[in-house]
């Protein structure tokens, strides 16, 4: 007797299609997509506040972006300063919100905060492969190399 996986390989597929979608429109409408604009918000009022002036430099000089989008930075001031709705805050900028499921070591102050670190109640898209790689690095905006402390998005690929 043989199985017929079909439909449930096409609803993974919808699934997937689905949350690449919502990543799509997230970084096309993210405000911050090149260097420069970052070094503009950084020298106003912004989310970006909510890290210690050293960790703000810190992740600040560790995006790098892509001409497919955000290709990743170093989330050690995001996970060690700031709560996963604050970390959300601030990935929103770059429309790379989804990867804050993966800073487990930020500290949760809310049920928001915890729902954001849990993958089966933030939903689907925190798991799918194309999230990102932590503990690696985009460098030459293509490739990605094992460096601890940051993650490698996507989009560096």
């Amino acid at each position: 007797m043989s199985e017929n996986w079909g439909p449930v390989l096409s609803l993974q597929q919808q699934a997937i299609d689905s949350e690449n979608l919502r990543r799509k429109l997230a970084w096309q409408h993210a405000p911050i997509k090149t260097t420069e604009a970052l070094i503009r918000l950084a020298n106003r009022n912004s989310v970006l506040d909510l890290l210690s002036p050293t960790g703000k430099e810190k992740f600040i000089n560790s995006v790098t972006f892509t001409k497919a989008g955000l290709g990743g930075f170093n989330y050690e001031p995001l996970e060690y300063e700031l709560t996963p709705t604050q970390i959300y805050k601030v990935l929103s900028l770059f429309g790379a919100q989804h990867v804050v499921g993966q800073l487990n070591g930020a500290r949760v102050e809310t049920k928001e905060d915890a729902m954001l670190l849990n993958e089966a109640s933030f939903g689907f898209g925190n798991t799918i492969m194309t999230n990102g790689f932590k503990d690696y690095e985009c460098v030459s905006g293509h490739n990605c190399y094992q460096s601890y402390e940051y993650i490698c998005l996507g989009s560096c690929q």
